[in-house]
Order: structure tokens, then sequence, then C-alpha cells
């Protein structure tokens, strides 16, 4: 079952159950989903067929999730990027995909950050990422009570650990903003305010993060880097390092 299907699921069963908390907006399974129908009618108004692989900027907030989850539910590939990317570069990649058509199953591609050499884009496919997002989910022991934060881009690979297998579950996904994301301070006391169980950080930031005092989270998923010490976290806190 695709990604898209847990959500008709939640938004049927459980339509006041929050899904997304964006600033001050609380964004329910019902409204999740009508949104994300919004979404795949504008994309049918633009022409987007299906097997198409549609270019989009990361927004890093709920409406890069309506156009993700539309692409998905209407049959088209999703391939976000940087929204800092620079114009000439969105169109080259724009042109080098505009007509290439994937393999039936392929829901996302992906681009790597390119620290080994040329950023190359990775196709994933619907079956992989269902797969990964349920194994996640229950490594993490995650439930309709859980509130996971996504500080990584929405359009960086690491970002799919936080944000999709929450939403399979019918726990709550926080989006911090673009202040909040990069100011220690801020972000814990957002961590501890929202009551936040878990997510995903690079080691020294999770460092950074937990210096003065524990964190209580049920887990912090760490990687991308060397990690030279262990987060602390209160009580039954998991730190894993991937």
């Amino acid at each position: 079952m695709q990604i898209e299907a847990y959500l008709k699921f939640h938004a049927r069963n459980y339509p006041s159950k929050p899904a997304l908390v964006f600033k001050d907006s609380v964004i329910t399974y019902e409204e999740l989903d009508e949104q994300v129908d919004k979404h795949v009618e504008q994309l049918h108004a633009e022409h987007v067929t299906r097997g198409q692989v549609v270019c989009f900027r990361n927004t890093q907030d709920p409406t890069f999730l309506y156009t993700y989850f539309a692409l998905h539910r209407m049959g088209a590939v999703a391939l976000p990027l940087e929204k800092d990317l620079a114009d000439e570069k969105m169109q080259q990649i724009g042109a080098r995909y505009g007509g290439f058509t994937p393999p039936s199953d392929i829901a996302d591609i992906l681009f790597t950050t390119g620290t080994t050499g040329v950023s190359k884009g990775v196709m994933i496919s619907h079956r992989a990422l269902t797969h990964f997002v349920s194994v996640t989910a229950r490594l993490w022991h995650l439930d309709e009570h859980s509130r996971i934060s996504c500080h990584a881009s929405f359009a960086f690979d690491a970002s799919v650990e936080d944000l999709y297998p929450v939403l399979t579950v019918g726990g709550t996904l926080y989006l911090p903003d673009e202040t909040t994301r990069h100011d220690l301070h801020v972000l814990r006391q957002y961590i501890e305010k929202h009551h936040i169980t878990g997510g995903c950080y690079s080691p020294q930031f999770a460092l950074l993060l937990t210096h003065d005092h524990p964190l209580a989270v049920d887990y912090l998923c760490v990687g991308g880097d060397t990690m030279t010490a262990r987060p602390q976290t209160h009580g039954q806190g998991m730190v894993m390092g991937e």
C-alpha cells in the first residue's frame, strides 16, 4: 500500500486528528487529504500526466507535502529540488528529465549531495519507499501518539525518515520554520514545548542540541558524518547512528 493510501485511511477514520503542525497552523488528516486532492486537480489543469517527472522546489512547509503526495496520487514522479537552487540549474534538470520515461513503479527521483563527486539523481520505487517507511515506523515504535519533527531539508533524502513514517501510523508531523531550524536554542525550546518524541539530525548538530541538558525524546537518529560522542537523552531515549 502506498503512503497516500494511509493518508486516505486516516482522513476517513480519524478526520480531526492533527497530521501536520506548522507555525500556528494545525492541519488535520481530513484537511491534509483534501489539500492533496486539490493539488491533484491543479496538476491535471497544468497537463501533468501519469508517469511524468515533475521538478519542484522545496518550500519547507506543508505546500511541499501537498505537491509531493498529489504527484504520487496521480501517478507522476516527484523530483524535489532545493529552494535556493539556481534557476539555470533548475532548467537544466527539468530539460534532462522532461522527456524521460521512468519505470512504472518509480515514486521519486532524489538527488545525492554530491559529497563524493557529481550529484546524481537516484530513482526510488514506490515499493522501496513504502518498505523503508514501514520498517522505520516499526524500528522507532511509532504510533498515533508520536510527534516527529523534521529538521532536514525536505529535498534531502534524510528527510524521508522523518516526514512519512509518522503519517502512516496516524501520528503528528511537526515542521519547524527556518528560524527554528537554524537556531539551536530555539529548536530545543520547540522540541520541549511540543513534546517531540523523535527525529533525525547530523551527529554534530545532535551533540550541540543536547550539550547542556539531555533531551526527553523516545529516539534520536543521527547520521551523515562521524559520531564522536553520544548525544544525551532522558530515560529510555534511544540514539542510533546510521
